[in-house]
């Protein structure tokens, strides 16, 4: 029970996506004449092009790591919680399954029912650690959040 904040999230996806932009930005116009890189990019000026991109790539990390701060779930004995996803806070039934999930259920207008199902990697009485999918580009992406609970 109790209310647990996320601190960390883990994304191999999102990960590489960062790494492969920065690598873009730190390199794209480099080792080519004006002419080149008027005929690749439209531009002569590589440097502005490069910071204006910098500046767009940290801005998405930033938002990214705002998103994760405003992220907890406040659980209660009677099967409810609390769940703050980017700051947008809703209620919801919670249950655990046979299978290491957590689930949560919420429903909207009526019968009609939207479930979400976190696989438990980690439960200590301090840490929780939960691992959901969801498509991506026509395949399948994890993500692992790290949740502290409130007070540690």
């Amino acid at each position: 029970m109790g209310k647990w904040f996320a601190v960390k999230q883990e994304n191999a996806g999102m990960n590489n996506f960062f790494e492969q932009t920065q690598k873009f930005i730190d390199t794209m116009g480099k080792g080519h004449d004006d002419v080149t890189n008027i005929a690749i990019y439209g531009v002569a000026n590589m440097d502005s092009v490069r910071r204006v991109m910098q500046v767009q790539l940290d801005s998405t990390k930033k938002a990214h790591a705002e998103a994760l701060s405003k992220t907890a779930f406040a659980f209660m004995p009677n099967h409810f919680a609390r769940v703050e996803l980017a700051g947008e806070a809703d209620t919801c039934k919670w249950v655990l399954d046979h299978d290491n999930g957590l689930i949560f259920e919420e429903r909207i207008e009526g019968n009609y029912m939207i479930i979400s199902r976190y696989q438990i990697v980690e439960l200590s009485k301090d840490e929780l650690k939960l691992r959901f999918y969801e498509e991506v580009r026509g395949g399948i992406d994890s993500s692992t959040v790290t949740f502290n609970r409130q007070g540690k």
